[in-house]
């Protein structure tokens, strides 16, 4: 699932590295930031595949990311619990809005 949204960028959280080798890194984003209450995002990036050193605090940026679920269960106190966990992972973030792959030009009419 591919989904694009628009945000602020907040901040870059520290690079770390998970139990399998992988580096990964979080940023915040205040989302529907023209609204007079604000959302703000996490947003996980990984393999060093984004340079978020980039952005400001303010920048206006666009986001293009996957929704990772996962389901986990475990037992605390005696009872079976289940619990269902999403992730915003970000393969693209850019200042400007990117450009669609259909291209509409004059030259394509039919006189």
């Amino acid at each position: 699932m591919n989904l694009t949204i628009k945000g602020k960028f907040i901040a870059a959280g520290n690079r770390n590295v998970s139990k399998k080798d992988v580096p990964w890194q979080n940023f915040w984003c205040e989302l529907d930031y023209e609204t007079e209450h604000p959302t703000k995002g996490e947003f996980t990036v990984f393999k060093d595949k984004l340079d978020l050193s980039q952005f400001k605090p303010g920048q206006e940026i666009e986001i293009s990311f996957d929704i990772s679920g996962r389901k986990n269960e475990w037992e605390k106190d005696g009872q079976k619990k289940t619990g269902f966990f999403q992730s915003l992972v970000a393969w693209r973030v850019s200042t400007e809005p990117q450009q669609s792959t259909q291209e509409s030009s004059e030259d394509d009419l039919p006189f």
